[in-house]
C-alpha cells in the first residue's frame, strides 16, 4: 500500500508485467524499518519459475518508479557469492541491530534435494549481503512449514520444516521434530570469545510507554551504546512471520552519575501499533543486550533509574474575593534536578493546612488538593483555579518524577477565604500565573509618610499608608505622628508620596491633636481612635511551645504563629516593623486571628509598618492567635484598657 493525494485511495497497485510476482506464496517478508518491508521468494505453485527476485516497498520511496506501486525490484544472479541464494519459503528474521537474517528454504518447492542450509545476513543500511559460505549451515533442512524465530538473548531458534507433501512425507522426516539455535556473528568479538553485551540495569526501564513518551534506560555502558531499538515478538507459521518489525529509537547518553540512556519512544502508533514489544541495546562493537519487554499503550510510563528528585518550585497565590476562588500558579520544574532538559516531572501535589506546613509530618497531615492535571514540559507556567473552604489556608507544591522521587517542598504561601483580603487577582502576565490569574500588590503600602520640614526626597523616615485597594471603597489610615510640630517652625510638613503603579485620590486630610494625659495613649484602631492605659498581655507563647515573656521582642518568620493571652481585655495592641521588601504576588502582613468552633476567624490583617507603630486591634476575645505571612518583628505586645 503506498501513499496518495488521500489516504483514503492507498492502494494496492498490481503495476506492469515486470511486478507480476507479488503474492506472498512460497516468500517471506520483513518491516526492517517504519514504513519499509522487504520480501523474498516467489510463489511456490509455479515450480517451473526462477527464483532471482528479490521486491522491496517503501512507502515514501522516491526511487521506486510510480508504475510499481511503491515496490522496487531486484534481479539476483544465482552463481554470485555476495548476493543471496533464490529461494522459496525461507525464514526471514529480523535481528536487534536492525539486521536481516535469511535462512532455510530450497530453490524449488517440490524438490527437497536443493535445500539452502546456510544462511545469509542482508544489511539495508548498505543493500549488501554476508557471502553464501561465511554463516555455519543449519544442521537440518527448514522447508515448508518450517519456523525461525528470534530469542530474547538474539540468538535465533531455527525449527521443522522439511515435510513436503503427503505423497512424499518419509523424505526428510527426521527434522520435522527438531530445532537448532544460530548464535549470530555479533554475539562473537572472536571465533571464540563471546563479545561484552552492554547491560540493563536495574531497575532498568518502565514497563509500559506511550508514543512520542520520553523514558529512561539504565546501562553502565551508556557511552558505548549505538543502537537502540524496539522489535516485535515473533509469529512465524509456513515460513512466514506476519507481525515482527523493527523500530529503532532515538537516544541521549547521559555518562556521569547514574548512566543512561534518555530515549524517546516512537512519535506514532502508525509505527509501533500498541502491543509487546523487546527492548534491545546494541553496543559500539555490534553486540546486543538481553532483551527486555516493554509494552506500547496510550498513556502511561515511568522513569526507574533517576535517584534525583526534582527541582522545587516557586509557588504563588492570591484569594479573589469577588469570585471567591484562589489562584495559584508556579513554573514546571526539570524531573531530574541533576541533569539540564530531562523532561517534565510526573505528578504535582498541592497540600493545604490550618496551620504551617514547616516540616514532614505537617505535610503528611496536610489536605491534598486536586488540581485535575499533570505536570508540562519544564520551564511552562502551570495555573490552577481552586475552590476552598473559607478561612486560612496554608499551602506548598511538592513535584514528583516518574521514578517516584518528590522534590522538597516549594515555599509556603497563605490565601484567607472568604475573608476581604487587600490582594487583587488579575488577568495578565506576571508571576507565572499561566494566564489564568496572578497576584501582585496593588493598594497593599499605596503610599508613604513622610513628616518632617523639607522636601521629600531629604526624608529618610517614612512609613505606610493605606493597606487596601482603592476598589474596596474609601479607606481611612491613621498615624501618630512621632515629632513635635514646634520643632518644625511655624509649618510642620506630611509629605504623602504615591508608590508606582497606584492612583491615589485622597478625599480629606485632618490633624487630629489628642491630650495624653498621664500614662493615656491614643491609638488607631481601623477608622477610630481608642484612648486608654497599655498593660502586660498575660501569655506569649509560639508555635513550638516557646514561652517569651509578655515584654519581650522577638520576630516571626514566614507561617510562624504565636498565641497571646489577653485576660478579660478584648483590645490587642501590637507594635510591629517590617523586614525587607514586600514580594510580587506574595501576601504579606500579620494576621489577627481569634477562635471560632475549632478553627479561628480572621478580624484584622496588620500591614508592618516601615517605622515602627503600634495599632490597636478591637478583637473581643481573651485569645488571640498571630499568623506571619512575611517575616515580621514584633516590638511589643500588649493590651488596652480603655479609659473612660
Amino acid at each position: 500500500r503506498r501513499p496518495s493525494a488521500s489516504p483514503s485511495t492507498w492502494r494496492w497497485a498490481a503495476g506492469d508485467s515486470a511486478y507480476t510476482s507479488f503474492s506472498t506464496g512460497g516468500s517471506a517478508a520483513v518491516m526492517f524499518e517504519p514504513g519499509k518491508i522487504m520480501k523474498m521468494g516467489q510463489p511456490w505453485r509455479t515450480p517451473t519459475q526462477s527464483y532471482s527476485t528479490i521486491t522491496r516497498i517503501e512507502f515514501d520511496a522516491s526511487d521506486a518508479p510510480a508504475s510499481s506501486g511503491g515496490w522496487v525490484q531486484e534481479d539476483l544472479a544465482s552463481d554470485v557469492e555476495d548476493q543471496p541464494r533464490p529461494r522459496v519459503e525461507p525464514n526471514m528474521t529480523m535481528l536487534p541491530d536492525g539486521n536481516v537474517l535469511v535462512s532455510g528454504g530450497r530453490s524449488k518447492h517440490e524438490d527437497d534435494g536443493e535445500a539452502f542450509q546456510r544462511p545469509q545476513i542482508w544489511f539495508p543500511a548498505t543493500n549488501t549481503w554476508s557471502s553464501r559460505t561465511q554463516l555455519a549451515p543449519d544442521p537440518s533442512t527448514r522447508g515448508y512449514h518450517s519456523t525461525a524465530l528470534l530469542t530474547p538473548d538474539a540468538r535465533i531458534i531455527s525449527a521443522g520444516g522439511s515435510h513436503l507433501n503427503n505423497a512424499n512425507i518419509s523424505v526428510g522426516k527426521d527434522s520435522l521434530g527438531t530445532f537448532a539455535v544460530f548464535s549470530p556473528p555479533y554475539l562473537y568479538s572472536d571465533a571464540t570469545t563471546l563479545a561484552v553485551r552492554p547491560p540493563v540495569g536495574s531497575p532498568g526501564h518502565p514497563q509500559v510507554v506511550r508514543p512520542g513518551q520520553r523514558f529512561t534506560v539504565c546501562t553502565d555502558s551508556a557511552v558505548s551504546v549505538a543502537k537502540v531499538a524496539l522489535l516485535k515478538a515473533g509469529s512465524a507459521t509456513h515460513a512466514f512471520n506476519m507481525d515482527q518489525r523493527y523500530v529503532p529509537l532515538a537516544f541521549d547518553r547521559v555518562t556521569s552519575a547514574d548512566p543512561r540512556l534518555f530515549v524517546t519512544a516512537p512519535a506514532s502508533i502508525n509505527h509501533a501499533p500498541p502491543g509487546d514489544y523487546w527492548l534491545f541495546l546494541v553496543g559500539a562493537s555490534g553486540a546486543p543486550s538481553v532483551a527486555r519487554w516493554m509494552r506500547v499503550e496510550v498513556g502511561g510510563g515511568d522513569d526507574l533509574c533517576d535517584s534525583h528528585r526534582p527541582d522545587k518550585a516557586t509557588l504563588q497565590a492570591c484569594y479573589d474575593y469577588e469570585t471567591n476562588i484562589v489562584h495559584a500558579g508556579w513554573t514546571s520544574q526539570e524531573e531530574d534536578s541533576a541533569i539540564a532538559g530531562s523532561g517534565a516531572g510526573a505528578l504535582y501535589s498541592l497540600r493545604r493546612s490550618a496551620s504551617s506546613i514547616g516540616n514532614e509530618t505537617a505535610w503528611t497531615n496536610a489536605t491534598p488538593v486536586s488540581l485535575g492535571f499533570v505536570p508540562s514540559a519544564e520551564g511552562v507556567a502551570e495555573a490552577a483555579q481552586l475552590a476552598l473552604p473559607d478561612g486560612l489556608h496554608f499551602m506548598r507544591l511538592r513535584t514528583r518524577d516518574d521514578n517516584g522521587n518528590w522534590s522538597a517542598m516549594s515555599n509556603q504561601v497563605t490565601v484567607d477565604v472568604g475573608y476581604t483580603d487587600y490582594f487583587e487577582c488579575f488577568e495578565g502576565g506576571g508571576g507565572g500565573g499561566g494566564g489564568g490569574g496572578s497576584s501582585a500588590r496593588r493598594g497593599a503600602e499605596a503610599a508613604r509618610l513622610f513628616p518632617g520640614g523639607g522636601s521629600a526626597a531629604t526624608l529618610p523616615n517614612a512609613t505606610t499608608l493605606f493597606p487596601r485597594p482603592a476598589r474596596l471603597g474609601t479607606t481611612t489610615d491613621l498615624l501618630r505622628l512621632s515629632f513635635d510640630p514646634s520643632e518644625g517652625g511655624p509649618e510642620a510638613r506630611v509629605w504623602v508620596s504615591a508608590n508606582p503603579g497606584v492612583r491615589l485620590q485622597l478625599d480629606r486630610v485632618a490633624l487630629m491633636a489628642v491630650d495624653h494625659s498621664a500614662e493615656q495613649i491614643a491609638l488607631a484602631s481601623g477608622e477610630s481612635v481608642v484612648t486608654g492605659q497599655l498593660g502586660e498581655v498575660t501569655s506569649l507563647v509560639l508555635r513550638d511551645s516557646t514561652g517569651l515573656s509578655p515584654s519581650a521582642s522577638f520576630t516571626l518568620e514566614t507561617g510562624d504563629v504565636a498565641h497571646v493571652g489577653l485576660g478579660e481585655q478584648g483590645i490587642l495592641v501590637l507594635e510591629t516593623l517590617k523586614l525587607g521588601e514586600s514580594v510580587r504576588g506574595q501576601r504579606n502582613g500579620l494576621l489577627v486571628q481569634v477562635p471560632q468552633g475549632e478553627g479561628w476567624r480572621t478580624v484584622q490583617r496588620v500591614l508592618p509598618r516601615r517605622v515602627a507603630e503600634p495599632v490597636a486591634v478591637a478583637v473581643g476575645a481573651p485569645t488571640v492567635r498571630l499568623v506571619a505571612l512575611e517575616d515580621t518583628r514584633i516590638e511589643a505586645v500588649g493590651v488596652l484598657t480603655q479609659s473612660t
